[in-house]
């Protein structure tokens, strides 16, 4: 049951790998897991959940000012656990 659960969870990790590369586009598309985490999940942030929102404050790094470029930053996404509170990212 034990390997079953880890090879799902892989999976799942590395399609969601795939899906941000193709939302990032740019030649990401193609790019392996480690890249994708290297150079934008690996990213120093501070977290701070509100009654209103929660906001993560990235620090400046160069490919986060990418991200920022491309919009992620202006995206709505409410999170369902946590009474639908709004995600906002902020980039530099």
């Amino acid at each position: 049951m034990k390997v079953d659960c880890d090879l799902q969870l892989t999976l799942i990790a590395s399609s969601l790998y795939r899906l941000l590369g193709v939302q990032i586009g740019q030649g990401y598309e193609r790019a392996k897991s480690r890249t994708l985490f290297r150079d934008f999940v690996d990213a120093t942030a501070t977290v701070d959940v509100s009654a209103e929102q929660i906001t993560v404050r990235f620090s400046e790094a160069g490919s986060q000012s990418l991200v920022a470029q491309w919009g992620f930053d202006k995206k709505s996404v409410k999170v369902p656990w946590l009474d639908n509170r709004p995600l906002r990212l902020v980039f530099g």
